[in-house]
C-alpha cells in the first residue's frame, strides 16, 4: 500500500468508523500502527531521522485523524513544540499539509495568552520561510470544515489544502510532503521559534497591519514572562573551568586571559519560560563556546545531552 492509498482509505472509512466503538477498531489500529510504517517506507531515506506518529483516538475517536513528523531532538510529542503535520479536515475530504504547534504545551506555559503566542509564532514561521509561497500558499486557519473549534485552527498560517480526490498521483503527494519536510528543516536552521531575543528577530521580518499587532503583543507578553538572572550567570562562570559543556573547548587554556568569552545558554529557553519565573539554579544554565551556542539554537534548542549526540554524528 502506498501513501495515496492510505489517504484514500482513511478518507472513505473514517467518517463511518467514528460512529462505531473505537476500542480494537481495525481502522484505528491501521492508522496508529501501519500508517507510520507505510510513510517511512515510501519517503526518501534522508527523512528517516524523523519519528512519524499518527492518531485516530484519544480515548475516543478524534475529530479527524492526523499524521505528524517529529524531530525528537526538538519535539517529543504532538503536545509540544512544532512539527510538520498532515491533517484531515473534519469531513475527511481534504488534507492540510502544514507546520503545526503543540497546543497543550502552549496552554500550560501561557495560560489565557496561548492563542496570541501561537498566532505570533505561526506568523514568525511564515515570514522565516518565504519559500513556502511556491506550494504552501493556503491559510489553514481560514479553511472551512478544518475543525469546529476555532482554537484548533490557529497554530499555522501557511500550508497546502488538498482535495483528496484531486491528488494527481502518488508521486505528486510524496513531492508535496517532501517539500513540507524540507521547509521544516529550513525552519530549524533559521532558529525555529525558540529564539531568546525574539523581539530582535521580529525586527527583521516584514510584518504589517494585523500581523504586526499580533507579534507586538507576543513580544510584550514575553517581556513580562521572561527574566534573566545575570548574577547567577556570573557565578556559574566564575565557578567553572571555562570548558564548553558541549564540545569541551577550554577558553582559559586556549586564550589564557580571556575566560569570560564563554557564553551562557539557558537550558530552558527564554522563549519557553513562564510567568515571572527566574533562572534559579545552576542546572538551568549551560556554558558553551560561541559556535556551540549558535548551533544549539540552529537545532531548535534540544537539551544538552541530545545536542552532544548530534555533535558526535
Amino acid at each position: 500500500m502506498n501513501i495515496l492509498e492510505v489517504v484514500t482509505k482513511i478518507s472513505e472509512e473514517f467518517p463511518i468508523a467514528k460512529k462505531q466503538p473505537v476500542k480494537d477498531h481495525p481502522l484505528r489500529k491501521f492508522i496508529e500502527n501501519d500508517v507510520p510504517k507505510i510513510l517511512k517506507n515510501s519517503l526518501d531515506k534522508k527523512y528517516d531521522y524523523l519519528k512519524i506518529s499518527s492518531s485516530a483516538q484519544q480515548g475516543k475517536w478524534v475529530t479527524a485523524p492526523w499524521i505528524i513528523f517529529l524531530n525528537q531532538a526538538i519535539t517529543k510529542s504532538a503536545q509540544e513544540g512544532f512539527y510538520p503535520s498532515i491533517s484531515f479536515t473534519e469531513d475527511c475530504k481534504k488534507l492540510i499539509l502544514h507546520i503545526g504547534q503543540g497546543i497543550d504545551d502552549l496552554k500550560k506555559n501561557y495560560g489565557k495568552e496561548w492563542i496570541t503566542v501561537s498566532k505570533s509564532r505561526a506568523l514568525i514561521m511564515k515570514h522565516k520561510l518565504p519559500e513556502h509561497k511556491t506550494i504552501f500558499i493556503d491559510n489553514p486557519s481560514q479553511v472551512k470544515n478544518y475543525r469546529k473549534s476555532k482554537n484548533l485552527t490557529i497554530t499555522s498560517q501557511f500550508g497546502k489544502v488538498q482535495l483528496i480526490d484531486k491528488i494527481k498521483s502518488e508521486e505528486d503527494l510524496i513531492h508535496k510532503i517532501s517539500e513540507l519536510l524540507n521547509l521544516f528543516e529550513l525552519l530549524i536552521e533559521r532558529g525555529g521559534i525558540n529564539n531568546e531575543d525574539i523581539s530582535e528577530e521580529t525586527k527583521e521580518l516584514v510584518i504589517e497591519g494585523v500581523e504586526e499587532k499580533i507579534v507586538k503583543k507576543h513580544i510584550q507578553i514575553e517581556k513580562v514572562y521572561y527574566k534573566r538572572s545575570q548574577g547567577l550567570i556570573n557565578s556559574r562562570k566564575e565557578n567553572s573551568n571555562y570548558d564548553c559543556e558541549a564540545c569541551g573547548f577550554n577558553f582559559n587554556l586556549f586564550y589564557n586571559d580571556s575566560p569570560n568569552y564563554i557564553e551562557a545558554h539557558h537550558i530552558i529557553p527564554i522563549s519557553q519560560m513562564i510567568s515571572d519565573k527566574r533562572v534559579t539554579t545552576k542546572d538551568e544554565i549551560a556554558l558553551l563556546c560561541s559556535n556551540c551556542h549558535k548551533m544549539i539554537h540552529k537545532f531548535g534548542c534540544p537539551n544538552l545531552e541530545d545536542f552532544k549526540k548530534l555533535l558526535k554524528k
